[in-house]
């Protein structure tokens, strides 16, 4: 809201020699906040001067002008070796945690942040210039895939009709598949809307996806697949054996799922596939 009452600022983080996460800047310090508008946007500069190395947090906090109450609104996890020496990284509202779970009413769907590298740019720089903008989305592109090419490691990828997923079918029948994931996490992980399109795209109205995290933070609502048909938990610890009763309900639910069609597709994910 550019004439409301929050006053942004944001923190960054970093780890120290002895692993553990360290501040190293608070521009609520070095306060050099300007709001502005353009067209029919509104923006907020929020300068840094640090070097970045390694894994870094970047934490944006809304400070209520009328309460004075301080409150955490959105974060990204950011690795410098996939920031570019000079130019600029534009994170979508879902890619940025926060702003795509808990507080998502209060960001409009328009709602980005914009990374700048190098130096500090001039306000207006790169907003009416879409050669730029599409460039610096085209990098982020292939930097996030390298990103996820990594994490998945030695796995087989589904890169297939412009998508690029840690998935592979076992069977016609049968996908495996990492965790699709929402915020920060899907720069390194399946995103969970290109899980959503692919599934939809290839298997509709015939997939039922298996998600076997336990973890809390692992869960999301069955709608994000279509509802409590397409999407069940049968949830165990990573990296331990489940129970022998589990591994009964789940190997039923998939066998009952599939003999009902031969178009029926199972995905299975736990978090790394």
């Amino acid at each position: 809201d550019f004439n409301g009452t929050c006053d942004p600022y944001f923190k960054v983080y970093r780890y120290d020699k002895k692993g553990e996460i360290v501040e190293i800047f608070d521009s609520n310090i070095h306060h050099e906040l300007r709001k502005y508008r353009r067209k029919k946007d509104s923006y907020i500069d929020l300068p840094c001067r640090v070097n970045l190395v390694g894994d870094i947090k970047i934490k944006i906090i809304h400070r209520d002008q009328l309460t004075k109450k301080n409150e955490k609104i959105a974060w990204m996890w950011i690795n410098s070796v996939f920031c570019p020496a000079y130019g600029k990284v534009v994170l979508t509202k879902d890619e940025v945690d926060g702003a795509v779970k808990e507080y998502r009413s209060n960001f409009d769907e328009r709602f980005q942040v914009e990374l700048f590298f190098g130096s500090r740019p001039p306000s207006d720089w790169g907003r009416d210039n879409t050669e730029l903008l599409e460039a610096s989305n085209s990098a982020k592109t292939s930097r996030v895939n390298l990103v996820r090419s990594m994490v998945s490691k030695q796995k087989k990828r589904f890169i297939h009709d412009g998508f690029d997923l840690d998935l592979t079918y076992i069977t016609p029948q049968l996908i495996a598949m990492g965790f699709p994931s929402e915020g920060s996490e899907a720069m390194y992980r399946n995103p969970m809307k290109e899980v959503q399109r692919m599934l939809r795209k290839y298997h509709p109205g015939r997939f039922k996806v298996y998600n076997l995290c336990i973890e809390k933070a692992r869960a999301y609502r069955s709608d994000k697949f279509g509802g409590s048909a397409c999407s069940v938990r049968y949830g165990f610890w990573d990296h331990n054996a489940c129970s022998l009763q589990l591994i009964w309900r789940f190997c039923r639910d998939v066998s009952a799922f599939l003999r009902h069609s031969p178009d029926n597709v199972a995905a299975i994910h736990c978090k790394a596939g």
